[in-house]
């Protein structure tokens, strides 16, 4: 099998710093506002990329920024001086830029001397492939959030020992019970409303945005056509994700970004 030489990427510093740098530009928006305004003013991001960001709010406009910072890097590699610069005058990242800084340092000093060397296979992933398996695993969790609102809509006032019966039914037909399984499906039996429901399934990753299949035992108690509509519609955007991009490239995503990764087997 034939190799390539993967040379590191100035974006790589950014995805690695990705969820850090998050959560201190979403503390307040005295330094994420600020922060995008000046990133607008040196002509890293577009108007249209600071109007989004302006009509979000916490950790979710600070992972948009973010993922279009990595993806103007990875494109334009002379843009993380830039960002640098921007990133020092917030004093709460002082720390984080000095770290990201000897980083590329040493990715620079490193550069030349990797010339040549194989890589094994899951080195072969391309950046941009992982990067955009990423923005696409994002856009099908957010597609997954409504699909989750449409179902607690549509259980409102269902039967719950009907919808508790076709739960147990769903996992005795994929086969997965288990002791511990069993202990959970023992526990459900004591809640009295179908959010409190879908609620501990969701939060014990029976349910998530890669093994959706669940969703479908409270379509099938409330008989709503337009849930199973919907349901089906995520069903093709799931299939178009799994199909339309390799595993290694997946679970790379999944390794750079944790909080994508499902928890339980999908």
């Amino acid at each position: 099998m034939a190799f390539r030489t993967k040379k590191p990427k100035s974006s790589d510093i950014l995805v690695s710093h990705h969820d850090q740098i998050c959560v201190i530009l979403s503390t307040t928006d005295t330094i994420l506002l600020p922060f995008t305004n000046k990133l607008f003013e040196k002509h890293i991001i577009d108007r249209s990329t600071k109007n989004e960001i302006s009509h979000k709010a916490g950790y979710k406009a600070a992972d948009t920024l973010l993922d279009c910072l990595e993806m103007r890097v990875d494109a334009n590699p002379s843009l993380l001086q830039t960002v640098f610069e921007v990133m020092r005058e917030v004093d709460t990242l002082t720390d984080v830029v000095e770290k990201m800084e000897r980083m590329e340092k040493e990715r620079l000093a490193k550069q030349e001397d990797m010339q040549g060397i194989p890589l094994t296979d899951s080195s072969m992933i391309g950046e941009l492939d992982i990067l955009d398996t990423v923005v696409e695993a994002k856009k099908l969790k957010q597609e997954f959030e409504e699909l989750l609102v449409a179902v607690l809509e549509a259980v409102r006032g269902v039967d719950l020992d009907n919808l508790k019966l076709r739960i147990s039914w769903f996992f005795n037909a994929e086969g997965f019970i288990t002791a511990d399984v069993q202990a959970i499906l023992d526990q459900l039996q004591s809640l009295t409303s179908p959010q409190y429901i879908l609620n501990f399934l969701v939060t014990r990753n029976f349910i998530g945005y890669l093994n959706y299949e669940l969703t479908k035992a409270f379509q099938k108690a409330v008989k709503s056509d337009q849930l199973k509509a919907k349901i089906e519609e995520y069903e093709d955007k799931h299939d178009a994700f799994l199909h339309h991009f390799s595993f290694n490239a997946i679970i790379e995503a999944f390794r750079q970004r944790p909080n994508l990764a499902p928890v339980s087997v999908v």
